[in-house]
């Protein structure tokens, strides 16, 4: 087994803006989704923070993601995303159960007055050996299956439920959620969807440095057509990367048949010259 990689504190990924974006469109109408939560000083900050509107009476079964998690939260909840990029990782749950102690302790003893007011929630592609791992070190403690591709940790100090993208979009058929998993994408819709975030996030002073920024781009070029992604490129951007080779054998024979006697004798020593390399 291959030693575990130290554990970092990371900023978000390039996934996490159009998550939240997700998030924000799809949760119940009585729920209020806030992102980027400052639990201390040290700027340490929680993905999401999911509350329960006050006074309303519960409407989980509206929600457009994520639709078996929302019934299972209580009045509060706090939410690490893992995306395709980087998944779960050594420490990810011990943060994510700091996260937990600190709100309710810092934040608000009115909205946490108990352990049980309190759900912490990840989401992350799929089931790993570190997350196994990760559990087993918290005593006590084990993973629970449930429907539908979800899980709970049960033995733990606060309810930790956790989401598997992977099986999530599957069982749910959510074309959106799809895109935050290491699935491919398949719904055109989806991918124009988070296209239009992209372009936002790539307005960024340093959007390319971003964990995930290229297999964000990779995915997105998914949705379009070949002819569709050279549009708008000149020629010399065209035939960048390609070798002497590739380029004179993007020439049609049309194109050769109405070449002079010297131009075509250009042409053979051309593609002589690509060949003895």
């Amino acid at each position: 087994m291959e030693p575990d990689e130290p554990t970092l504190i990371r900023g978000p990924t390039i996934w996490h803006p159009p998550f939240y974006e997700l998030i924000s469109e799809r949760a119940p109408p009585t729920t209020e989704v806030r992102t980027e939560i400052e639990l201390s000083k040290r700027s340490q900050r929680a993905d999401l923070l999911l509350l329960r509107r006050k006074g309303s009476t519960p409407r989980d079964h509206e929600a457009g993601v994520l639709r078996g998690l929302w019934p299972r939260l209580s009045r509060v909840a706090l939410a690490e995303f893992k995306g395709p990029t980087s998944g779960f990782r050594r420490g990810d749950l011990l943060t994510l159960f700091g996260y937990g102690v600190q709100y309710h302790r810092h934040a608000l003893m009115d909205t946490v007055a108990h352990t049980s007011d309190l759900t912490l929630v990840l989401i992350t592609p799929a089931e790993t050996q570190p997350l196994r791992d990760a559990v087993e070190r918290l005593r006590g403690c084990r993973l629970e299956h449930l429907d539908g591709g979800y899980a709970r940790i049960v033995g733990a100090w606060y309810d930790i439920i956790v989401a598997f993208t992977d099986t999530v979009c599957e069982a749910e058929r959510d074309d959106y959620l799809r895109l935050f998993s290491c699935l491919r994408a398949q719904n055109r819709d989806a991918l124009q969807w988070m296209n239009k975030y992209y372009k936002r996030i790539t307005t960024m002073g340093q959007a390319h440095e971003l964990e995930g920024y290229d297999e964000m781009t990779e995915r997105l070029l998914e949705a379009f057509t070949p002819e569709q992604r050279m549009r708008g490129l000149t020629s010399e951007q065209r035939m960048r990367g390609l070798t002497l080779e590739q380029r004179l054998a993007s020439v049609s024979p049309e194109e050769l048949a109405g070449l002079s006697p010297e131009e075509r004798a250009i042409m053979r020593k051309l593609l002589d010259r690509a060949k003895s390399r």
